[in-house]
């Protein structure tokens, strides 16, 4: 499956998209940090058949999306490629989303993240991004 998996046994085991991105990335370190089972998913979003055999495969309690289409070298790129953003930005987080509406063991799919926002000696946690 060209998946990682780590961390130890419990009741949670997340299935991770979007490995090579900045959250992506934190998200996995932050399950080995607080020893959490993960896999990285290897499938695309713009394919619900590999999104099905990551699913099947890895029987996660919980799916974290942070995976898309952010334009390289730029974001202007996405300006420029516009059906192929929609195509995987919103039409591919909805399959996952409906992937996972498929699967009862999938308690949860969280897109977007909640971010703490320090401002001196006080912080407030900022809304859902």
């Amino acid at each position: 499956m060209g998946a990682e998996a780590n961390g130890s046994s419990s009741s949670l085991n997340f299935l991770i998209y979007g490995r090579t991105g900045w959250i992506g990335g934190i998200l996995g370190k932050l399950c080995e940090a607080q020893g959490i089972p993960y896999t990285y998913g290897s499938g695309r979003l713009e394919d619900r058949r590999s999104l099905v055999a990551d699913l099947d495969s890895v029987k996660p309690s919980h799916v974290f999306n942070a995976a898309g289409v952010t334009g390289r070298p730029n974001v202007d790129w996405c300006e420029s490629h516009k059906v192929e953003t929609v195509r995987t930005n919103v039409v591919g987080t909805l399959t996952l989303a409906d992937v996972c509406r498929e699967r009862p063991r999938v308690d949860q799919l969280r897109h977007g993240l909640y971010i703490r926002v320090r401002f001196g000696s006080s912080s407030r946690v900022g809304s859902r991004v």
